[in-house]
């Protein structure tokens, strides 16, 4: 399922084309990040990878393909924020805090979105730059390059502090896969390099070695943290559709900080959370690959 307009930002390969939102068009909510809001790989011109999170009475989906976000649990400068005055979310912009309730993530907020540049070197590659706006000390620059390369998407990503104060948040990519435009279900396996464990998951998971299969089709949303990974250490892992043969790989350079795994009716999600704690004048650069995969046969992919 495709939610491209005439306005994508096309990248393409001999193999693999990326569908991309421009800033601000089809997604402009406070939750994602702005810079490479993916909505469809296509291999070969004919296998899809990224599907929708369907929102009742809105145009605009709720996620959709690759779609990152930073500071899931807690974003920069909300606790110490009167009402009134304004936090920071990264890739997004800043964000007035309406009231004293906690800060979640699936709450609307108004914003003022990061001023943001796009330049596309090649056919194959984009760069989405955001540029600071101060605020009570915090100022972030923070760039996304997306490059394409066979069947492979590869994201270099860096955040740099240039304010006066400290900051300490998560970033993931939280990736809506329906592979084929199949519904989630026993057709769909997530390979892991480790032996994953979960406390008190959901009974439609089964874990068998190193893989997280459905019992059943999901008729509703669910969520665990798979356990057991190398701590701080890279991670990998690699989502099968069986059915058609169809596989993507996830891989990272950074030590994995969390791996949260969220399914849905439509979409899959494995979630490789990096943590990011710089001091003022310090920035971090970290990669992350998508590899697809298409195989007739059905052969399994192994990480």
């Amino acid at each position: 399922m495709s939610i491209a307009t005439c306005d994508s930002i096309l990248l393409r390969s001999q193999r693999l084309t990326v569908e991309i939102a421009p800033p601000g068009t089809l997604y402009d909510g406070s939750r994602f990040d702005w810079t490479g809001f993916i909505t469809q790989l296509t291999l070969d011109g004919q296998h899809t990878f990224c599907g929708v999170e369907p929102v009742p009475d809105r145009s605009v989906p709720h996620g959709a393909g690759l779609c990152g976000e930073f500071g899931l649990f807690g974003t920069i400068g909300y606790d110490d924020c009167s009402v009134g005055g304004r936090f920071v979310k990264p890739g997004v912009g800043l964000l007035p805090r309406p009231d004293l309730e906690p800060y979640r993530f699936s709450r609307p907020y108004d914003l003022e979105p990061f001023p943001t540049t796009v330049s596309s070197p090649s056919p194959s590659e984009v760069v989405m730059t955001q540029e600071p706006l101060p605020w009570r000390g915090y100022a972030l620059r923070y760039s996304k390059r997306m490059a394409v390369s066979g069947p492979i998407l590869a994201f270099t990503q860096t955040l740099e502090n240039v304010g006066e104060r400290p900051i300490s948040i998560t970033e993931y990519n939280h990736s809506f896969m329906t592979l084929a435009d199949v519904p989630i279900g026993p057709a769909y396996h997530l390979v892991v390099p480790f032996e994953p464990t979960v406390e008190d998951g959901p009974p439609e998971l089964s874990l068998t070695g190193r893989e997280v299969t459905f019992s059943a089709p999901l008729g509703h949303a669910i969520y665990c943290r798979l356990q057991g990974f190398a701590a701080q250490r890279p991670a990998a892992c690699v989502l099968q559709q069986r059915h058609h043969g169809l596989a993507i790989a996830f891989t990272t350079d950074f030590p994995l900080h969390l791996f949260p795994f969220w399914a849905a009716p439509r979409v899959v999600s494995p979630e490789l959370f990096i943590q990011l704690d710089l001091a003022p004048g310090q920035h971090r650069t970290w990669h992350r690959t998508f590899t697809c995969h298409a195989n007739p046969n059905g052969a399994h992919h192994h990480v």
